[in-house]
């Protein structure tokens, strides 16, 4: 009696340890993001003393490309939520041969460089909705949730001649709603992934939304799929003053990307 009790024990932790290994997803992904930037930004030296609005459109900028980088695991368990990592970085330089301006206090005149270096960071804690999946056989799954991103980074003017250089520095840490849509074409290695982040405070705004196409390469198998990524992103990041002192930003970040992602 107790060794069929153990055989039973067995098989019940067999059957739930192979439920739990086929609800858990690890995802790793990684690409090229190539933007380009318009909007503005006006640097104060103080409240007193304003500096220029100056346009990112009157700035000749290179076609650098950014890179990003994620993490993403789901799990099984319907109340703990799922955990995506996210890492975006780009550094953009820009050029104006004849431009005069105010820029944190700074008086710039001549030949000037503008550099855009920025690192994002997401931690998004998110749950898909409850029966989609099972409503639809598969083919469209619906998440959502809450991320904590930062941004680190700066807007630097230099000029030529001088060498005279002013900084804005950018430490931000916002909370964005996430909303995340994926449908799975039938009988097709093709996925959709729509992915929109977003928060509106007062006069500041973020905004972060992509749209991927996601090809299963024919070599993939029951243990791992790899998967190549095409894409567009656009970002929106608008700060006022009133939320970082002495600086009014609207800056428009948007562009194509591609990139490699494996399922385990």
């Amino acid at each position: 009696m107790k060794k069929m009790f153990l055989v039973f024990v067995l098989i019940v932790l067999n059957s739930l340890f192979a439920q739990a290994k086929s609800g858990i997803d690890l995802e790793l992904g990684a690409g090229v993001w190539m933007p380009t930037i318009s909007g503005h930004i006006q640097y104060d030296q103080d409240k007193n003393t304003k500096g220029d609005k100056i346009k990112f459109d009157e700035m000749e900028f290179d076609k650098d490309a950014g890179s990003y980088i994620y993490v993403d695991f789901n799990h099984f368990v319907p109340i703990l939520p799922n955990l995506r990592l996210e890492r975006t970085n780009y550094k953009i330089v820009g050029n104006n041969k004849n431009f005069n301006v105010d820029f944190g206090g700074v008086t710039f005149a001549g030949e000037l460089d503008m550099t855009i270096d920025m690192t994002q960071t997401d931690i998004i804690t998110y749950w898909s909705v409850p029966f989609v999946s099972t409503a639809t056989a598969g083919i469209l799954d619906i998440n959502f949730g809450l991320d904590a991103k930062k941004y680190d980074g700066s807007i630097s003017l230099e000029e030529k001649t001088t060498k005279t250089l002013e900084k804005a520095t950018i430490d931000e840490t916002l909370p964005l709603v996430y909303l995340n849509f994926i449908i799975d074409i039938p009988f097709a290695p093709i996925k959709f992934d729509l992915t929109t982040k977003f928060v509106s405070y007062k006069d500041a705004k973020i905004s972060d939304n992509s749209f991927k196409l996601i090809y299963k390469m024919p070599f993939s198998n029951a243990v791992v799929d790899v998967n190549l990524d095409v894409g567009y992103r656009v970002q929106n990041i608008t700060i006022p003053d009133s939320l970082v002192d002495n600086l009014d930003l609207n800056m428009d970040t948007k562009g194509a990307f591609y990139g490699v992602s494996v399922k385990f």
